[in-house]
């Protein structure tokens, strides 16, 4: 009877460990109204994901420019708003796994 509830666990931890990052990146009401006005403002959002300090970035970019927003997710306070020149073709900074910030 031991047996099954310990076999049930290890499923239950790793199933919660994988769905943690999503739902608190989900409940996160700071990207929507970023990303709508990087939409206004021309730019089309090409990537947002969670960096491994935890920090929001949303990668956009519009003829000629690339731009990166780090949110902190928990206050949605904008630690960094850059804009590089963006030629096409050439690798994107947010692209790779990127480890600063």
């Amino acid at each position: 009877m031991k047996i099954i509830p310990r076999l049930l666990f290890a499923p239950l931890i790793a199933g919660f460990l994988w769905l943690t990052p999503a739902v608190s990146f989900a409940d996160s009401n700071f990207v929507e109204p970023i990303t709508e006005n990087l939409r206004q403002d021309g730019f089309d959002v090409v990537n947002i994901k969670r960096t491994w300090l935890g920090r929001i970035l949303i990668v956009s970019r519009k003829a000629g420019a690339l731009r990166e927003i780090f949110i902190n997710r928990r206050t949605g306070e904008i630690l960094r708003d850059k804009t590089f020149p963006h030629q096409t073709g050439s690798q994107m900074p947010g692209a790779s796994g990127m480890g600063a910030s």
